[in-house]
């Protein structure tokens, strides 16, 4: 995807009790040199977790790749007791990709709140596998109701990157009722669309937060929708790669209220920055 020659500076978001800083790293991803043939393959930091939203009726499981070269078909077995979950027999990766996804499907009427599901995959042995990461890939899926929003502080945000000015903001906190380690936070309005709400989800028990949500915050004048996330997200999700947390975290200090998100914009046509 080609980059859209524009120089994008840090964003800082400062307050008394809440504050967020988006360091604009490059999201130039370039791996490292790797074997010729396919070498399929489970990331290994993969959640382990699938947190299902109300009336949610399907998710999708990512399954790599090292090899771009051809289409290439692979048997997936599953094991799921419920019996409530859908899942393909295999998945196809197209031509010049390195990621495919595996639909699962369900009737979300069938799910109940709080319960675990476990659903194991597994790459067929005949197919070549990869060091690089896992040939099974084990999950836990959930109906994970939250609390209600409440407000958390206010913020000032200084734009210096698609926009320049400043902002105040109420910042809004929700919790998980399944694991109290869950939390959501929401900046509301945020960006150039007064009516656009920016979802921070974050794990208090690995300090990891995501801005994961394909987010439009502006519309560009040649180049239409313009997004936000965070940059893993968009190395997974837009450019068919694998992106790392490890590379571009994203944290939350809890004593200071201060976000560190490495967040990236983007239209159609590529990326800013």
């Amino acid at each position: 995807m080609k980059s859209i020659n524009t120089l994008l500076s840090a964003l800082f978001f400062l307050g008394a009790i809440v504050g967020i800083t988006s360091c604009t790293e490059e999201a130039d991803y370039t791996p490292a040199q790797k074997p010729e043939n396919a070498q399929v393959y489970f990331a290994t930091d993969e959640a382990s977790t699938v947190s299902l939203e109300t009336g949610q009726q399907s998710f999708m499981v990512s399954i790599y790749r090292i090899s771009p070269k051809g289409a290439l078909t692979v048997n997936i077995t599953s094991q799921d007791e419920s019996g409530i979950f859908t899942i393909p027999s295999s998945v196809t990766f197209a031509e010049g990709t390195t990621k495919a996804e595996i639909p699962v499907s369900f009737d979300f009427d069938k799910l109940e709140p709080e319960k675990k599901y476990p659903i194991s995959f597994a790459i067929d042995g005949n197919s070549e596998l990869s060091e690089y990461g896992n040939s099974e890939l084990v999950l836990n899926v959930q109906y994970a109701p939250w609390g209600a929003w409440e407000k958390f502080g206010t913020g000032v945000y200084t734009y210096s990157l698609y926009w320049g000015g400043k902002d105040s903001y109420d910042i809004y906190r929700k919790q998980s009722l399944l694991d109290a380690n869950q939390f959501q936070f929401k900046i509301s309005p945020w960006g150039a669309n007064k009516d656009t709400e920016l979802i921070i989800d974050y794990n208090k028990s690995t300090n990891q937060a995501k801005v994961y949500r394909e987010t439009q915050v502006a519309t560009h004048s040649t180049y239409g929708a313009v997004y936000v996330s965070d940059i893993v997200y968009y190395i997974d999700n837009i450019e068919g790669k694998t992106g790392s947390y490890e590379k571009y975290p994203c944290t939350f200090n809890p004593e200071t209220g201060l976000f560190s998100l490495n967040l990236i914009y983007y239209v159609g046509a590529g990326y800013f920055g």
